[in-house]
């Protein structure tokens, strides 16, 4: 990460340059509009980040492993002096990715690697833009830009799936009402950041149901071998079940396949870091008369608080 902020280069001056190209020109000027947006219209904190360029090889940026155990969902972690406990580790070798899998999965645990295309630095230094991300349609690459934002806006040490969830929050509705405000509720590139939008949302909620139904399970009082054969049960329905209904469930092809990829608890977990109480930002959304900028506002505020600000905004929005 370190050796590409340093062979980043500014997207300012790249864009005054008569040989940069006229699409990477367009790129930086929509990350600008995005930035600004996210500002003024979210709320989120002024930095450098996505300010500068840097072109890599790759078209993602890291590796990242997770693990649970096999008839649970509590995460394996690992802890970082700054950033505290987290449940998934970044590589950018895939080979150090495996590596690390592979001595996971010998201790028995479940074990998944999946890709990122980003990760906060929470404004240590700048983040910068990277190539892959040019080809990005314009939600994904909002959405990504203002998700990441919030991390350098709101961290609280230790609450991973509040910081995340939140910022999966402001990421996919900032991305709209940005998408909205530069195109137009009628144009073509709002109509397909909806379905895009809708079809994430859709993904969700039937990842939510196998983790409730496979909870179930795993708090049940059977026995462990019992256990692990409803999970595979569990799991070769839902994977069944897609392949036969994709078209009737989702509405772009985004998630074409899904059921071909090793499905576990550790795939499991991933998603419900980010997204497991993720109702109660769109409660307080709706609070706020779906303000952006108030939600953010009352966030910083609980983040200030010693405690779970989890349950903190639980009681917020249990008040009368």
């Amino acid at each position: 990460m370190f050796s590409y902020a340093i062979d980043a280069k500014p997207t300012a001056k790249l864009s005054q340059r008569p040989e940069t190209a006229d699409s990477l020109k367009r790129f930086f000027a929509l990350v600008s509009d995005i930035r600004t947006f996210a500002f003024d219209s979210v709320g989120l904190r002024r930095t450098a980040n996505y300010t500068t360029y840097v072109h890599i090889d790759k078209k993602y940026l890291i590796d990242l492993v997770s693990a649970t155990g096999q008839v649970d969902f509590t995460p394996y972690t690992w802890c970082y002096p700054l950033f505290g406990c987290w449940p998934l580790r970044g590589y950018f070798d895939k080979a150090d990715a495996d590596t690390e899998a592979a001595r996971l999965s010998r201790k028995g645990y479940d074990v998944y690697v999946g890709r990122a295309d980003a990760f906060s630095t929470l404004g240590f230094i700048a983040d910068p833009l990277y190539s892959f991300m040019k080809n990005f349609p314009v939600y994904e690459l909002a959405n990504l830009i203002i998700h990441e934002q919030t991390h350098a806006t709101v961290y609280v040490k230790n609450q991973v799936d509040f910081n995340e969830e939140l910022a999966s929050f402001t990421g996919a509705e900032g991305a709209l009402r940005f998408i909205r405000a530069r195109y137009g509720d009628t144009s073509s590139v709002y109509a397909a950041s909806v379905k895009l939008s809708k079809d994430i949302d859709t993904y969700y909620r039937l990842v939510h149901s196998l983790y409730s139904r496979l909870s179930v399970v795993y708090k049940s009082a059977i026995s462990r071998d019992d256990k692990l054969r409803q999970k595979r049960a569990i799991i070769a329905h839902f994977k069944d079940s897609l392949a036969a209904n994709y078209d009737s469930i989702f509405l772009t092809p985004s998630y074409k396949g899904l059921e071909k990829l090793d499905i576990n608890n550790a795939f499991i977990g991933v998603d419900m870091t980010y997204t497991l109480d993720l109702g109660l930002f769109y409660r307080l959304y709706e609070k706020k008369n779906r303000d952006l900028r108030a939600v953010m506002a009352t966030i910083k505020e609980l983040s200030k608080r010693k405690g779970d600000c989890r349950q903190q905004l639980r009681e917020l929005l249990d008040r009368p």
